[in-house]
């Protein structure tokens, strides 16, 4: 993905998902909208019986707190800007503010006109929903060819793929075998660096040293992307 369309910081962000009220005034559909669809519960002290709560507590963490930015969280979803504007609207018989609001982003639910989650996944611990939605029932389907064949989740840097393919490779129910490049090697008395670190090291070009599989786990053989044309780990 080119630089220019990636969302790189809070300031975009906010420009395309939103976790506050809209104006009324301005916008009369969308805060219509997101009061029908985009306000969570009301759960917590509001209501015990919401099906969110689990052990006296909501499993998706609402309310959320107050925010005046949004920030960029390391290894998380962002977190939202939700001011205490003192905006509130009268859902499900409750006064809710922004600490209600499951984020959105105004022009799908302006398009679609239903309820439609939107958040930015800013780091490997965000695509759960990926694993989710694009191999959803994998235990019934691995063995289906077609199945396999007609997924797949593409990454733009190695690192992100190694962290996919071991979430994605356990979840095959059957035993793992590991694969090593080579069984031994000859003692090099000159070599300074030790052999786990070699091992560890995954040069473009090569295969990496150690290959974890399950049965009935689909193996894609990629073609190396050209640098020299602009195309390389990271785009």
């Amino acid at each position: 993905m080119d630089s220019s369309s990636k969302l790189s910081g809070p300031d975009d962000f906010d420009k395309y998902i939103s976790a506050e009220l809209p104006d009324e005034k301005k916008y009369p559909l969308l805060h219509k909208l997101v009061c029908k669809y985009m306000m969570h519960g009301p759960c917590g002290v509001l209501n015990r019986n919401c099906g969110c709560m689990q052990d006296g507590a909501c499993c998706f963490r609402y309310p959320k707190q107050f925010s005046e930015t949004t920030e960029q969280e390391k290894d998380a979803y962002p977190i939202y800007r939700r001011r205490n504007d003192g905006h509130k609207v009268f859902v499900r018989k409750k006064w809710l503010d922004n600490r209600w609001i499951v984020p959105y982003n105004p022009t799908l639910l302006m398009r679609y006109n239903c309820h439609i989650n939107v958040e930015v996944s800013s780091s490997i611990k965000g695509c759960k929903y990926l694993y989710k939605y694009v191999f959803s029932d994998l235990a019934t389907n691995c063995t289906s060819i077609s199945y396999m064949r007609e997924r797949a989740i593409l990454s733009t840097r190695n690192e992100y793929v190694d962290s996919l393919n071991a979430v994605m490779i356990g979840k095959f129910l059957e035993n793992e075998k590991v694969y090593y490049s080579h069984d031994s090697v000859d003692d090099d008395s000159t070599n300074n660096y030790h052999l786990n670190f070699l091992n560890s090291i995954t040069p473009n070009g090569l295969p990496p040293h150690e290959l974890k599989i399950k049965k009935n786990c689909h193996v894609i053989l990629l073609r190396n992307l050209d640098p020299h044309h602009g195309l390389c780990n990271g785009t």
